[in-house]
């Protein structure tokens, strides 16, 4: 009830049998929020900017969630709206975690930092949720970012971007401090890449 219920799984496609990386979530429906899907089409359509994981498929699903529940100690809580999405992506990375050495750590962090640069310069994309956890490890070694449901094209008007976002152990000091008025910059990207 507080949460989109992210879970991910391994799957094959039937048509070549290469094994694909399936993500089911609940994304927040609000205005000013653009789809996973959407970021990532985004991507793909501006030739110049960085590589991200290519989707296979990307699509909301019909679904009704209430817009309130009752507790059980008989309040009513208002929900945020949800929908449910679901990706499928030709890359499956390994987590950062799972480094085979130092180099390999390094590498994968460098190119995440790169990623993130060339994603605001040339796309307009400001990733807003830098973690551990989507920080991912490609079978070559090398780094590349995941969970692009809380970006933002920032050439979008309206485009939401108050309120804390980020893994709260891997969020910068102004967010921290600012949540509700501080609006994220690259530079508080940046610094999440330091607490990973």
């Amino acid at each position: 009830l507080i949460g989109r219920a992210t879970r991910g799984y391994i799957g094959v496609d039937p048509d070549d049998r290469e094994l694909v990386w399936m993500k089911d979530t609940w994304r927040i429906e609000a205005e000013g929020i653009e789809s996973e899907a959407k970021i990532y089409r985004h991507f793909t359509d501006r030739g110049d900017a960085p590589v991200v994981r290519r989707t296979e498929i990307a699509r909301d699903y019909p679904s009704h969630v209430p817009d309130e529940v009752k507790t059980g100690y008989g309040d009513v809580v208002s929900l945020e709206p949800h929908i449910h999405h679901r990706l499928v992506f030709r890359e499956i990375g390994a987590d950062l975690s799972r480094f085979r050495s130092t180099r390999e750590l390094c590498q994968a962090v460098r190119d995440v930092v790169h990623v993130l640069g060339e994603a605001v310069e040339k796309a307009d994309v400001l990733h807003r949720d830098v973690s551990g956890g989507n920080i991912l490890i490609d079978k070559d070694g090398r780094g590349f970012l995941n969970d692009y449901d809380f970006s933002v094209l920032l050439s979008v008007e309206g485009a939401r971007q108050l309120g804390p976002t980020c893994t709260w152990r891997f969020m910068g000091i102004k967010p921290l401090s600012n949540p509700l008025s501080h609006k994220h910059t690259l530079a508080d990207d940046l610094e999440s890449i330091v607490y990973v």
